[in-house]
């Protein structure tokens, strides 16, 4: 279905900010980037945004063809996911973030782990990263970040095969990826297990480097 432009501009810039360009819209689509989630679970990935312009942003990105409802059957709960043109998003929000990582942070708030997670694909440096499959398990949600050659995947679930298993807290996860912190001294600390590889292990928060005013 094709949205009304806001801006009168046949420039595909333009005409994709009529679909994106509402305020949470990118950020819904974050959300949704590794995976369907529940309304709930929106929700609390972006702690700002009521329910009304949650349920507004949700029936204007179903309404573009980027998202779509679904209900699961089985348990009988509406979840909400991307769609083949919502995941194309994605190369976007990863060129978006890394334009983004340059300004200072000001927000004292702390990252979805959605966000998180997706923070990890704008900041990943492939120098010196040797192929590994991490099992990342933050309370009852668990992502798979592979690395081969100079890519990253992350994806929601674990994969069995890992070379490293990390179960931590969001909190130590960022300050461990983006090397505030090394591997070592938050398992001392008891705030991260660690189960594989420990050189892998350890590379870990060698893999993002953030700028330093960030």
């Amino acid at each position: 279905m094709a949205t009304e432009s806001r801006y009168d501009d046949p420039c595909g810039i333009a005409r994709a900010m009529g679909v994106i360009g509402d305020r949470w819209a990118v950020l819904v689509v974050r959300e949704l980037m590794f995976g369907a989630r529940r309304f709930a679970q929106l929700r609390a990935g972006l702690p700002g945004i009521s329910p009304n312009v949650l349920s507004q942003r949700l029936r204007e990105l179903e309404a573009a063809g980027v998202a779509r409802r679904t209900v699961l059957d089985s348990v009988n709960v509406t979840v909400y996911e991307l769609t083949e043109r919502g995941q194309a998003l994605e190369p976007v929000l990863i060129e978006l973030g890394r334009w983004g990582s340059q300004e200072p942070i000001t927000s004292a708030n702390d990252l979805s782990l959605s966000a998180l997670m997706f923070a990890l694909k704008t900041v990943f440096d492939p120098g010196g990263a040797r192929d590994a499959v991490y099992a990342v398990r933050v309370g009852a949600e668990t992502f798979t970040v592979t690395i081969v050659s100079d890519r990253i995947d992350v994806a929601r679930g674990a994969d069995p095969d890992a070379d490293v298993t990390f179960d931590t807290d969001a909190a130590t996860l960022r300050s461990v990826a983006f090397g505030r912190e090394s591997v070592a001294d938050a398992e001392t600390a008891g705030r991260i297990t660690v189960a594989g590889d420990r050189r892998l292990a350890a590379r870990f928060g060698r893999l993002f480097p953030v700028p330093a005013h960030a």
